[in-house]
């Protein structure tokens, strides 16, 4: 296992000075910087929760280690604390940790030996994501390219609407540090690019070039209809002769068929979506067959518009639309999200309402997905979405061709406008399930 530490750091002498054990303090003291560095902009405070980290650092040992590399100048606390008690200034949790300034910049790794105790630790408390909390070579490789984004001035300058809080584009992407989270939930990655708008996405630049961005339209409800498969997919495809399955028979088909996704090496958080459990036969309405072709078509909004709008509710999205200068068809999409896909379920909420009575069985199935937990869904939605563009797709161009330029942004890929037409066909191979086909556009 490897940590990602400063270059300037020695550790050598960092004990020396501290007077611990190279023994008992040299691991956890890599882990610990390795967790200020990991996930965040050198320059960001980065939060320490302390029930996970003394699960695999005993308080005994970290207390020392955290109090020498305050008094070293190693790292820096925020200033701003929580829960004061009053009367005592400064008293209270700080809420986070960074580097000090001279120790920013470059950094270095260092191998430990696996069999060590709290290595093992590390791996039992940390399945879930390990493989990216320690960096591997496909978030370094992210990494470098987000290091090389450059901000062309003269597009920013134009755009005046922006909000006041991210007019200093230069702050937000940090030219010359790389911000990569991967979220433990979802597993998307998240970076400095993600977190603009889409507007001041187009500001960008590597090498002079401006960046073109490949999305996956309708991807939220394609990789819901895919992870569905052999419950509202049969293998030769729907028609409108072929719309009654029997979800007995059908269920060891899919799992067979599923071997081939989950023979893939994933680490533990990656879940094919779990079956739902329908004893009955599953028969799909002309609507649900709609559905399955305009999701690969890439029209679903437009078609659910059609099918689920009132007068009334076309009134509210254009003036909510006028209001925001935005478009009704983005106010729509946000409304499908929050009351289709990802929100609470409510029964009396009159979009649910109609979308139960268009498409009986994708209701049943969304719903049965957000019993436990409404957040469910939206979880392994993103961990399939994660799972194609980030492992498979991402994986493949940067082992193939190193030097083409790529920057995440969730459901799409940037990239330069020589490399667009090879992008797009790897994006398009793995997108591809037996003929069902997602659309893969350029924005």
């Amino acid at each position: 296992m490897r940590f990602r530490i400063p270059e300037l750091f020695n550790i050598t002498e960092f004990l020396e000075k501290a007077k611990l054990s190279k023994e008992s303090h040299e691991i956890e003291t890599y882990y610990l910087l390795n967790s200020i560095t990991q996930c965040t902009r050198q320059e960001e405070f980065r939060y320490l929760a302390r029930r996970f980290i003394e699960r695999v650092v005993h308080p005994r040992k970290l207390k020392p280690i955290k109090k020498a590399l305050f008094e070293q100048g190693i790292i820096m606390t925020d200033g701003r604390w929580r829960r004061p008690i009053k009367g005592h200034p400064g008293s209270g949790k700080a809420l986070g940790y960074r580097l000090t300034s001279k120790f920013r910049g470059l950094i270095k790794y260092v191998e430990v030996d696996e069999d060590n105790n709290v290595v093992q630790k590390i791996k039992h408390q940390y399945d879930l994501k390990i493989k990216f909390m320690l960096r591997n070579d496909l978030c370094d490789q992210l990494l470098f390219w987000l290091g090389k984004l450059e901000i062309n001035v003269d597009d920013w300058n134009q755009l005046k609407d922006l909000n006041p809080d991210m007019l200093n584009l230069g702050e937000e992407i940090r030219l010359h540090e790389g911000s990569l989270i991967r979220d433990k939930k979802g597993n998307r990655v998240h970076t400095s690019v993600t977190r603009l708008i889409s507007r001041a996405r187009k500001c960008l630049r590597i090498n002079g070039e401006k960046l073109v961005e490949i999305d996956i339209a309708n991807s939220q409800p394609w990789f819901f209809t895919l992870s569905m498969k052999k419950i509202i997919l049969s293998s030769e495809g729907l028609n409108s002769d072929k719309t009654n399955f029997s979800a007995k028979n059908e269920m060891e088909t899919f799992k067979e068929e599923n071997k081939t996704i989950i023979s893939i090496p994933l680490p533990p958080s990656y879940t094919i979506p779990k079956k739902v459990s329908i004893s009955d036969d599953i028969i799909l309405n002309q609507n649900e067959l709609d559905w399955i072709e305009k999701v690969q078509n890439g029209n679903l909004y437009d078609f659910l518009y059609e099918k689920l709008t009132t007068p009334n509710l076309k009134k509210k999205l254009m003036v909510l639309a006028d209001r925001k200068h935005s478009s009704i068809q983005k106010e729509w999409k946000e409304k499908c999200f929050k009351h289709i896909f990802f929100g609470r379920i409510m029964t009396k909420d009159p979009i649910q309402q109609e979308f139960a009575i268009a498409f009986p069985t994708f209701y049943k199935i969304i719903r049965q997905e957000k019993l436990k937990d409404y957040r469910d869904f939206a979880c392994v939605m993103q961990r399939l979405e994660a799972f194609y563009v980030i492992d498979e797709i991402c994986s493949e161009i940067i082992k193939d061709h190193p030097e083409i330029p790529l920057i995440t942004v969730h459901d799409s890929i940037m990239t330069t406008p020589s490399h667009i037409d090879y992008v797009k066909s790897v994006m398009e191979k793995y997108l591809d399930w037996n003929g069902f086909k997602a659309t893969v556009r350029i924005k």
